[in-house]
Parts: structure tokens; C-alpha cells; sequence
């Protein structure tokens, strides 16, 4: 593997490097600092590379005008670090030749490697330290975004013979993301938006297919206490099914019954939606523009799908057909046929004569209704558009007992929704915050009515009940502004909450 930056190449040791390795490791003032001792020859350092930098993911650092190595970097993966860590974790170990100090190569040289370690390789978390009194080290592992966890004091380093105390750091994979604004479409390989790529066929929806997204948003819902008491006890990431979607399943102990609950959720995009973009004329620049920052991670919501005692169940509504006809056919009217049964779920088929031995309980189950959920509902016409700040004033409803649109899938989802016990609850678990006024009774802000100076007046029933969508592109405009500054800082809440766990 080759690794790039503006200035540098990563790549491989070479036993060729012997000599400009030794040039820089003789150096006394490098690998003590980092825990080993001064080379002592070319062929010393010939054997270093051989039997220590040859190691899988240990790159020699070096500059892209003559590709001669400057310095090191690497990984030590799960149970190659001596600190005890997962198999998904990985600690980064990196030094520098003394005479390209303070150039900003190193945290360069990590940037990339933190990248690389967290969409290439999986990693889930990332380890580093400095040795008490190495002040360079420090700085590049709080440049680059390493939070400190705890010392290890008078700790006996036995390449060099000395006791240190060593500093220890680490990132996870959601800070990462969100303070590199990570774009959950390059996850599903949908680059830079087009028409083309937004045609049902060819769509890649990272609510669906995004494993990062699912642990991002995992990261996020991991809190032990929730609002009415009861404690979430394990969350994970299900998936890939057959059609390579992922789900979050979330397990949730009840405070005094001890009784466990398991939820599926699914990814809800909560941005401008895109086809109402199109429809208003944006173009593809534009849309892309706005999907940079509506795509990561604080422009998605997850909401409920089924729970545990749902899963022998058909959530999805069958449809059935003769061969290639496309005449949707009720129970009654199947004819002497192949009978066809697809739903978004899962796809089957089977003859007749199979249909015909199914009891009359089995056809029904086999013909249960779509289950309205909140995500699904919240579309259309029918729904909201897919505007959040409209769907998040129908849930206030809801929550106060007040006539609502979307009842049938707040009803549907009501354990799920009872578990945040209202909805300054709901809000502040899932950092929320921004798209309501909280001095105001949590009064839920109008995404229609954003002006120059970043105000926002607050949603009416009329406003949601008796108005549609943005119908012109200069309103649409101002409606995905207002969505992108509500986004945006929702994301800097996010990283509040990630590196401080004030929740």
C-alpha cells in the first residue's frame, strides 16, 4: 500500500533505505524519544528494516520531490500493541529526522494514516502517546485531533534501558468524522452528485447501505440512561442482509423489571431533500454543494423500525402478479399461474399448487400491511415533504397529546418513543437542540423563515398543517440554508458532546 499527502509519500521500507535511515537514527535526539535506541551502523539499520519496519501497515515517510525516507510512521493493530486493545483499535507510532522538525510533516504524515485506519482498515479507535516531557509529540497528537486518556507513570522501556512515563491518547471513529465533516455518500461509493446517479436504478442511499453511518450513529446512541430510566445495555450494528443494508439494534433493560426490549432502528436523512431540488430546477453543483454538509453525520436521524417480538413477521406489503404482467392481483383473483411475491424486505416466489397448500393464517400473515413508521410516513404529500422541522413539530404534538399527522406511526413506534419520556427528552437525546427554540417551550423553528441575520421564527399549525413545500428554486434556496446552518451546528454540538461526554 502507498499512501499520499500534499507533500509526502507513505510507502513500504526498502532495505535500499539503509543508509538515509541510518543518516537520521544515529541521531540521539530521535529514537529515544520514541522509545528506542540510536542505530549504530548502515548494516544495523539495514537489519532494522528487515526484521522490524518490514511489518505489515509501517510506512517509510517521505517527500514527494526525491522519495527518500525522512522518517516512519505505522500501525500496530489489536494484539500487536502492547496496550491491551481490541482487534479494531490500532495504535500509531511515527517519528521524524531532526532536520525536518517543525515543518508540519508529521501531522501530515498521521492525518493520512488516521484516515486510511478508519475508512480502509475499519478501525474503530485509535491510540497514541508522548513521553512525559517530548512537547513535539504532544502537539501533533492534539493537532491532530487525539484526546488524552491517562498516564502510565515509571514504566521500564527495556530497548533503552529507562523508566518513563508515558501520556496516552486516543480518537474514536465518530470524532473523526465529524470534525473532518465525513461524507457518508463517499462511504457507498456515490461521489459527487448527478442526475444520473439519483435515478432509483442506479442510487446508493447511505441510510441503507453505510456501514460507517450505522456506527457513527451507534457511537451517538450509546448512552446508558435514557431519559425514562431505563438503560440501553448493548447497541450494534446488524447487517449486511442480501441486499447489503445495514440496521442498528439496540437493547434496552427496563429500571425496575430488569426486562429487556430489543429495538431495530433505521438511518433517516434529515437534510434538504433531493427531489425536491430537482424538481425546483437546482442543479447538479448545487445539489452536491448541499449534500457536502447535509450528508454527514449531524444530517441524519435514526428512528424506529420494528422491535424484536416484530421479527417473525412480513412488516412489508405483498404484491402479486402473473409472470411478467405487471396487474396487481388480490387474493381472490389469483388464476392457475406462477405466483410472484415481492416486498422490500425480501423477494420469493413459488407456484401455485405451493400457494394453494398454505393454510388461511398463513395467507394472511403472508399479506400483513406495510407498517407505517415515522421515516416512511413522513414523505409526500401525504406526509411532510421529508421536512424535519414539520416532522419534529408533529412529534411535539404527539408527545402532548395533541392532534398529529403521523399518529399511526407514532402510535406504531410508541415503546420506542416513550423510552425519551417527552420531547425536550427526544430533543436533547438525540442533540436536537438547534432545530427548536428552547427558551420558547422547545418551539420548533420554521426552516422557511431563515433570514440575513440567522433568526428563525417559530412553526404554527398553519405553517404545517394548511402550507406545502417550497414550490419555487430562490424559496427552495433559502429552505436548504436554513437546513445546512442548523446542520452544521448541530455537528459542532456533536463534537461537544463526543469530546467531552457531557451528555
Amino acid at each position: 500500500m502507498v499512501l499520499e499527502t500534499k507533500r509526502l509519500i507513505l510507502r513500504p521500507w526498502k532495505e535500499d533505505d539503509a543508509e538515509t535511515l541510518y543518516e537520521y537514527a544515529k541521531d540521539p535526539l530521535v529514537g529515544p524519544s520514541a522509545g528506542w535506541p540510536v542505530h549504530t551502523s548502515v548494516e544495523n539499520s539495514r537489519e532494522i528494516i528487515k526484521h522490524v519496519l518490514s511489518a505489515s501497515e509501517t510506512y517509510a515517510v517521505c517527500l514527494k520531490e526525491d522519495n527518500k525516507a525522512i522518517g516512519s510512521i505505522g500501525l500496530l493493530i489489536g494484539e500487536q500493541s502492547n496496550k491491551g486493545i481490541a482487534q479494531n483499535e490500532a495504535e500509531i507510532g511515527y517519528w521524524i529526522g531532526v532536520p525536518f522538525w517543525g515543518q508540519g510533516f508529521i501531522p501530515e504524515a498521521t492525518e493520512e494514516i488516521i484516515r486510511y485506519a478508519f475508512e480502509n482498515l475499519g478501525m474503530k479507535k485509535l491510540w497514541c502517546g508522548y513521553f512525559d516531557g517530548n512537547e513535539n509529540s504532544k502537539r501533533v497528537q492534539e493537532k491532530c485531533g487525539f484526546q488524552y486518556q491517562y498516564t502510565v507513570k515509571d514504566q521500564k522501556w527495556e530497548l533503552i534501558n529507562e523508566i518513563r512515563t508515558e501520556h496516552i491518547t486516543c480518537m474514536t471513529r465518530i470524532e473523526w468524522s465529524v470534525k473532518n465533516n465525513y461524507n457518508y455518500l463517499s462511504d457507498v461509493g456515490n461521489g459527487r452528485f448527478s442526475k444520473e446517479s439519483f435515478i432509483s436504478k442506479n442510487r446508493k442511499d447511505p441510510d441503507l447501505l453505510s456501514r460507517k453511518l450505522y456506527e457513527d450513529l451507534s457511537s451517538l446512541s450509546n448512552q446508558s440512561k435514557l431519559p425514562n430510566g431505563d438503560e440501553i445495555t448493548n447497541c450494534k450494528v446488524i447487517g449486511p442482509n442480501k441486499y447489503g443494508g445495514y440496521e442498528l439494534e439496540v437493547e434496552v433493560t427496563k429500571e425496575n423489571t430488569k426486562d429487556k426490549t430489543v429495538f431495530i432502528l433505521g438511518s433517516d436523512y434529515i437534510g434538504p431533500p433531493v427531489h425536491w431540488a430537482v424538481e425546483v430546477g437546482m442543479n447538479d453543483k448545487e445539489i452536491g454543494d448541499f449534500l457536502e454538509v447535509s450528508r454527514t453525520i449531524g444530517g441524519h436521524l435514526l428512528w424506529w423500525k420494528r422491535s424484536d417480538d416484530d421479527n417473525k413477521k412480513v412488516w412489508h406489503k405483498y404484491e402479486f402478479w402473473y409472470k411478467n404482467k405487471a396487474t396487481k392481483l388480490k387474493e381472490n383473483k389469483i388464476k392457475p399461474n406462477e405466483v410472484h411475491c415481492f416486498n422490500k424486505k425480501e423477494r420469493d416466489s413459488f407456484s401455485l399448487n405451493e400457494w394453494n397448500k398454505m393454510n388461511r393464517k398463513d395467507k394472511i400473515t403472508s399479506i400483513i400491511p406495510y407498517t407505517i413508521t415515522v421515516n416512511t410516513a413522513r414523505g409526500g404529500k401525504k406526509g411532510f415533504y421529508d421536512r424535519i422541522d414539520f416532522t419534529l413539530f408533529d412529534l411535539k404534538q404527539w408527545y402532548l397529546g395533541l392532534p398529529c399527522k403521523l399518529q399511526e406511526a407514532y402510535e406504531n413506534s410508541r415503546e420506542w418513543l416513550l423510552l425519551f419520556k417527552d420531547f425536550k427528552g427526544f430533543i436533547d437525546y438525540f442533540l436536537l437542540q438547534d432545530f427548536v427554540v428552547e427558551k420558547e417551550h422547545y418551539a420548533v423553528k420554521n426552516l422557511d423563515s431563515f433570514d440575513e441575520e440567522e433568526q428563525y421564527k417559530t412553526l404554527s399549525n398553519t405553517d404545517v398543517y394548511h402550507s406545502s413545500r417550497s414550490q419555487n428554486k430562490a424559496a427552495y434556496k433559502a429552505f436548504v440554508e436554513a437546513s445546512l446552518a442548523i446542520i452544521s451546528r448541530r455537528n459542532e454540538r456533536i463534537i461537544a458532546y463526543i469530546t467531552k461526554d457531557n451528555r
